[in-house]
């Protein structure tokens, strides 16, 4: 994939996408849930994805075959949005 032509959402869908190593698409309500993570970070994609790093691969070892999805960890994902942008 080339990653040098995606858009911030796009980036991050990607990257959340190869996380997962299941399928290729994210459900509807994941891709709105990473549009109000984006949103919250001032479209700053950089401090988005450190966070995501920060969080997703735990929380996607914790779920071992259960589903995925990206509202188990958005309360968490806005706190750490918050606290990037207030340093």
């Amino acid at each position: 994939m080339n990653l040098t032509n995606l858009n911030n959402e796009q980036f991050i869908i990607s990257y959340i996408v190869e996380l997962r190593q299941a399928g290729h698409i994210l459900p509807y309500e994941d891709h709105l849930t990473v549009k109000k993570w984006l949103k919250a970070a001032g479209k700053n994609t950089d401090n988005l994805l450190l966070i995501l790093d920060e969080i997703l691969p735990a929380y996607r070892d914790s779920k071992r075959g259960k589903p995925f999805r990206l509202a188990g960890v958005d309360n968490l994902v806005l706190k750490k949005i918050e606290t990037f942008r207030s340093l």
